[in-house]
């Protein structure tokens, strides 16, 4: 969070030049946080230009940086030789998963902005289906919890579409079951509002519709990346038949809930 924080603040081209940099294979120098010619500066220019202050937050930002790529190589290391892709998985690694799943349900998922940290859980689930298969049964639960902030269950639709988007493990049946579950969600919630209108209770729970937003934006996200699995072609006609299911985005989108208006930058 602190990384991302502090890269939110940097001007796009430097932002661009300190993550590159920090993997090219060159020696560091603080030489390199400011892409300006060295000369004499008075305390005057210094405040006013916030040279000094922008090379600190890149320096700072470095070694954060750096300390945390070294913290997840280590946290790797140890992981992977539990985490192997065998036929099943072994009980000491069942219950390290199961508490590694808690920790991201307690530590990561609450946290705004989290970037880096949550990949220890992307990368574990990913060594067998049943691991996988917890992962998504505790995001598409919490996505989908009509009594929980809709806070908790953004973050739960985005790490959920972020993970169906990116995983190179999950099967097509995985995804199109996944996408199935979101659009039966977002169908119950049109027939429970045909005026439109938000109306507490159902589906959608009492706290407004920005739960309802999250799952519809996570559908779109995940077409995006894997249309191809949420569509089949007949052998014989060579007509393509996509997922029934996935009529309810234009459903939505016509309807005046109007999810379109207020979808929100997507950080996955």
């Amino acid at each position: 969070m602190e990384i991302q924080y502090e890269l939110d603040r940097l001007e796009d081209d430097l932002e661009e030049e300190l993550l590159l940099s920090q993997y090219d294979g060159c020696p560091y120098s603080t030489e390199d946080d400011i892409n300006t010619e060295p000369s004499t500066i008075d305390d005057t220019t210094e405040t006013s230009s916030g040279i000094l202050d922008t090379t600190t937050s890149l320096t700072t930002l470095r070694e954060t940086i750096t300390t945390l790529d070294a913290l997840m190589t280590t946290l790797f290391n140890y992981l992977d030789p539990l985490f192997l892709k065998t036929s099943y998985p072994t009980l000491e690694a069942e219950n390290l998963f199961d508490s590694l799943l808690n920790t991201f349900l307690t530590s990561i998922l609450p946290t705004y902005h989290s970037r880096h940290a949550q990949f220890f859980i992307f990368r574990t689930s990913q060594s067998h289906s049943l691991f996988i298969d917890k992962f998504l049964g505790l995001l598409i639960e919490r996505s989908l919890d009509p009594s929980l902030p809709n806070i908790a269950r953004q973050a739960s639709s985005a790490y959920l579409a972020s993970f169906i988007a990116r995983a190179k493990e999950i099967t097509p049946e995985t995804i199109r079951t996944v996408v199935e579950m979101l659009c039966v969600f977002l169908s119950r919630v049109l027939d429970d509002m045909p005026s439109g209108k938000f109306v507490p209770g159902g589906v959608a729970g009492n706290n407004g519709l920005d739960g309802v937003y999250a799952v519809f934006q996570a559908v779109i996200y995940i077409y995006c990346f894997r249309w191809r699995e949420l569509y089949e072609e007949d052998g014989e006609t060579g007509e393509t038949a996509w997922l029934p299911q996935l009529n309810v985005i234009q459903r939505m989108a016509w309807s005046g809930l109007n999810p379109l208006a207020v979808l929100t930058p997507f950080g996955g």
